[in-house]
């Protein structure tokens, strides 16, 4: 298949509004699918050429494609092959479906409503291949494994972890349509026509999880290696689990076929730029009546969970969402603040290489303010020159107060007395592939000095789970990650991951 090397890509993309995807049909109890996935490709490719849809004969195939019982499997390439061969498919209305193999052919070719003249082949576990193909030349018939998830499936974004590979191929076992793509919830995905019936999933459809990445052979060895070592402990853990024995559990995410040092370097940033904090110690009441749970993300002072991508400004986000939320809880206004601005103007060197709240806070308050996120956008990378208008500013920072380090019962008063915190934490492989539960994270070492940690977030809240108390943590890998973007780390644990280690509250000035 030719692939463009540059293509505009819309940002979503579904051929079914095109008027050239046939309804969902029913495969029955027959092992067909490969049947139904080849015609949905060819009905598609038809209708693009002409204009006009007509339902082709699956019956047919699974009749006189093969040489054995059609209701037994098959796959696209054997249909395609076939057709070309004989000259021509029928029409649905011609030759209908029976769900069973008859054992003998009953092709016409006087009733021949479309022939091929060959098929050509996608490069092998290349989506962003597979996103310009499904945008250049419509709908494509692909192969994927059926789990027991993807059995269950309802609606939403299917992110199945159950899939294995076995030699390095995962072991494909059902023929589907692509028919399009785009993003719900945060989480990109592709959308998926069945042959279960309209009553299947969403309508017959299924959308399933696109990473959207590529590599070369030798790129592609390398992350099948680390994915699989990753992919191994991630079971391993999640057996404890199910047994118990683990508070939280562990998924595959965006990051499984990396490193960890290499995630570090590009998904983490926190970086202590001073050895000595300059705000002022934070006032922290000696007798207060503490809720048995907080989260300020119900009182609307919490904006959407962001995504800081390849760039390492974790410390960005933690300050703008100190600062949102001070700002709605004076205000009763939730404005997103821009990162961007943080990113190219606080350092003297790139601000995608890391940095701290501090640094974040004190910037502010010298050049008098940030901008909006709608007027200074966030796009992941470092511009070389400060964009900053002094007269889109939104608010500024007057001065910020420092917590009582490792102090965890400060910090919860902290945090019910004035709100968001911005927080460091120790970043680990845990906190890393983490689903959901409450993260209580052993493989954290001398989280007391902010030496010991990597990456800034968000203290929004506090709760209990299972019995297990935990901090509400707003993260900046994007809402796919975690719980919605979120997590729970364990609380009241000697100070777990450096949680309380350094943490500031910004004073702003509208």
């Amino acid at each position: 298949m030719e692939i463009p090397e540059e293509m505009d890509l819309p940002d979503s993309l579904d051929y079914r509004t095109k008027g050239v995807v046939t309804p969902v049909k029913a495969q029955g109890h027959c092992g067909s699918c490969w049947a139904f996935s080849a015609t949905g490709a060819i009905e598609s490719q038809y209708a693009l050429e002409t204009g006009k849809l007509v339902s082709l004969s699956e019956q047919q195939l699974v009749d006189c494609a093969l040489r054995r019982n059609g209701c037994k499997g098959g796959d696209q390439r054997e249909a395609f092959s076939y057709i070309r061969y004989v000259g021509g498919i029928e029409s649905e209305k011609d030759y209908p479906y029976k769900a069973k193999c008859h054992w003998f052919c009953h092709f016409h070719k006087n009733k021949v409503a479309v022939t091929i003249r060959g098929f050509k082949k996608m490069p092998y576990a290349d989506e962003l291949a597979l996103q310009k193909a499904l945008v250049k030349y419509g709908p494509i018939a692909i192969s994927i494994q059926a789990t027991e998830h993807f059995k269950t499936y309802s609606n939403g974004v299917l992110d199945d972890p159950s899939c294995v590979e076995t030699n390095g191929r995962y072991r494909l076992n059902h023929a589907v349509l692509l028919v399009g793509y785009g993003t719900e919830n945060g989480k990109d995905y592709w959308l998926i026509k069945n042959s279960w019936g309209p009553e299947y999933g969403d309508g017959g459809y299924v959308k399933m999880h696109k990473f959207g990445k590529s590599y070369s052979p030798e790129e592609e060895f390398h992350r099948k290696a680390i994915f699989n070592e990753n992919l191994e402990e991630i079971i391993k853990h999640n057996l404890d689990y199910d047994l118990g024995l683990k508070s939280y559990r562990l998924g595959l995410n965006k990051f499984s076929d990396m490193s960890f040092e290499e995630f570090e370097d590009k998904y983490t940033g926190y970086k202590k730029t001073s050895k000595h904090n300059f705000g002022e110690p934070m006032e922290i009441p000696e007798e207060m009546d503490l809720p048995d749970s907080l989260d300020y993300r119900t009182k609307g002072v919490v904006t959407p969970v962001k995504a800081q991508g390849h760039c390492g400004s974790c410390w960005a986000f933690s300050a703008t969402g100190a600062i949102e939320g001070q700002y709605a809880l004076e205000t009763g206004k939730l404005i997103s603040l821009s990162e961007q601005q943080l990113v190219d103007c606080t350092l003297r060197h790139n601000g995608c290489k890391g940095g701290d709240q501090e640094v974040a806070f004190s910037y502010i308050r010298r050049v008098g303010g940030i901008e909006s996120e709608e007027d200074y956008p966030y796009e992941a990378r470092y511009h070389q020159h400060c964009n900053f208008r002094k007269k889109k500013v939104v608010v500024t920072v007057k001065a910020f107060r420092n917590m009582p380090s490792t102090d965890e019962l400060a910090l919860q008063k902290a945090l019910v007395k004035y709100g968001p915190i911005a927080i460091s934490i120790q970043a680990t492989k845990h906190l890393k592939y983490y689903s959901s539960g409450v993260l209580d994270d052993t493989t954290c070492k001398n989280a007391n000095s902010p030496i010991a940690l990597n990456h800034a977030v968000l203290l929004v809240g506090y709760g209990t789970e299972n019995g297990k108390d935990y901090w509400l943590i707003k993260n900046s890998w994007g809402p796919e990650y975690g719980e919605d973007g979120y997590v729970k780390m364990v609380r009241g644990q000697d100070n777990r991951c450096g949680v309380a280690t350094d943490a500031l509250v910004p004073i702003i000035q509208i």
